[in-house]
């Protein structure tokens, strides 16, 4: 599938797969980008709003009916709940297109909130969003979408090298599913 990414980690998985891959951000972020970083053979930089309907719009025109992997790495938990879930509708209208990102359940959103974004000072940032059960999750979007995986975050990282204390608080994070990584198909 043609990849769309907010994640500079999935471009790079994504290029080194050989795939045709494209960036979407917001047109100061994309304008910036490219000031660093000019425009990969094999990507495209497109400037828009992921919450609307143009730059899918624009692939579609393109590639009317190519499979697209969107991912979206840490970026739901900033919206509120029905502007998420209308990106969500909104993608299934587009085709066959799969989501992959990550997200927090409920515990995990109040240990964000209180402990890391403390820490990285940010402690104001608001937050919203977060999917206790993927499987509600898509009862609630209803229609075609279905879950294709619902992983714990940490699941496959190494942990050779790592502290105790970080060893321990992933093996918490995954046990109850605090931070995790959901990916969707719609049709």
């Amino acid at each position: 599938p043609y990849s769309w990414a907010a994640d500079w980690r999935q471009h790079m998985i994504a290029m080194t797969m050989g795939k045709p891959n494209g960036m979407l951000d917001l047109p100061n972020v994309i304008e910036y980008r490219r000031s660093l970083l000019p425009e990969p053979e094999k990507e495209t930089y497109l400037s828009g709003d992921a919450f609307s309907d143009g730059w899918l719009r624009q692939i579609r025109r393109n590639m009317p009916d190519t499979p697209l992997l969107v991912t979206a790495g840490g970026l739901f938990h900033y919206f509120q709940e029905e502007k998420v879930f209308g990106l969500l509708q909104m993608l299934e209208g587009f085709g066959n297109i799969e989501l992959v990102f990550d997200t927090v359940n409920k515990s995990g959103m109040k240990m964000l909130q209180k402990k890391y974004m403390k820490q990285m000072g940010h402690e104001n940032a608001r937050m919203f969003f977060y999917v206790n059960s993927a499987e509600d999750l898509v009862t609630t979007l209803g229609r075609g979408v279905k879950v294709l995986a619902d992983e714990p975050y940490y699941k496959f990282i190494k942990r050779d090298g790592l502290k105790i204390i970080t060893k321990i608080s992933m093996d918490i994070s995954d046990r109850f599913g605090m931070l995790k990584m959901e990916h969707l198909e719609g049709r």
